[in-house]
Parts: C-alpha cells; sequence; structure tokens
C-alpha cells in the first residue's frame, strides 16, 4: 500500500503541535467552563446538535488558540526588530548589534529593569552583560541581570 494515497484518502495526520493544541483544548473543557459565546455559536452552527456541537465547539477554540500563538510570535518577532532599527539608527554598527543581540539603550534598560547606574555599570565590568558605547550613548544586551 502506498503511504502517500492512503494519508490522501484518510486525510493527513494532525501535526505534534496540532495535537498539542487538541489536548490542551481537551484539557480546558475538562476543568473550566466552556466559553459561553463559543458555545452558542457551535450549537447555533449545528441546530442546536449538542454532538455535532461539541466538535465544532473544538474546531472554533483550536482555531482561536492558533491565531493567539500566531500573533503571539508576530508581536515576539517584531520586538528585536524594532530594537535593532532603533540601535541602527543610533549609530551601532552591524558588529555592535550582533555583540549585543538584542541593543537596548541603558537609559532604557534602566527603567525596564529597575536596576540602578550602580548595578548595571557592575554587571558590565564583571562581563554578565555586554555594552558598547557609541555616539556617547551606552548601549546593552537586552537581558537581566540574575
Amino acid at each position: 500500500m502506498d503511504i502517500f494515497k492512503f494519508f490522501q484518502e484518510r486525510g493527513l495526520p494532525p501535526s505534534p503541535a496540532e495535537e498539542l493544541l487538541y489536548e490542551f483544548v481537551a484539557m480546558e473543557i475538562a476543568v473550566a467552563p466552556l466559553r459561553q459565546g463559543l458555545w452558542t455559536k457551535a450549537l447555533t452552527d449545528s441546530h442546536w446538535d449538542e454532538g455535532k456541537a461539541k466538535s465544532i465547539y473544538v474546531l472554533m477554540r483550536v482555531a482561536q488558540i492558533k491565531e493567539e500563538l500566531q500573533a503571539r510570535m508576530e508581536h515576539q518577532k517584531a520586538i528585536p526588530t524594532e530594537s535593532i532599527a532603533e540601535a541602527r539608527r543610533g549609530g551601532l554598527t552591524e558588529e555592535d548589534i550582533a555583540y549585543l543581540k538584542k541593543p537596548i539603550q541603558a537609559y532604557f534598560y534602566l527603567q525596564k529593569y529597575k536596576v540602578t547606574e550602580l548595578r548595571l555599570e557592575k554587571a558590565i565590568s564583571i562581563g554578565k552583560i555586554r555594552g558598547a558605547r557609541c555616539k556617547g550613548v551606552l548601549w546593552v544586551q537586552d537581558m537581566k541581570i540574575c
């Protein structure tokens, strides 16, 4: 038997990531109340057949979670791009950016992580965090000091 023909006839199995989404939704259903708006939509789409509605609910919930994950991933991708673009505008070289990985101005670092200048300077001096100066501005690696 041809494996490709087999999957073509029956549909592809879910990917491991998709399988985890279905598992998550199953656990969510077991421990939390259904989302009333989504459940009502599922009932409406199934013409009030509760068995079909459960299936529709799961499909819609998985689709919702996929959209949420995609939006988060796109947001996470945008963050480093913005900081790198800002670093380039600030005059950092590509070598400096590669060294710092995710550069941030020290001023903003202090606000973001609520540390003192002295603590940041010490962390740079002992190599816990990287720093580079450009046009009188200190840029540091955007990671929390442990």
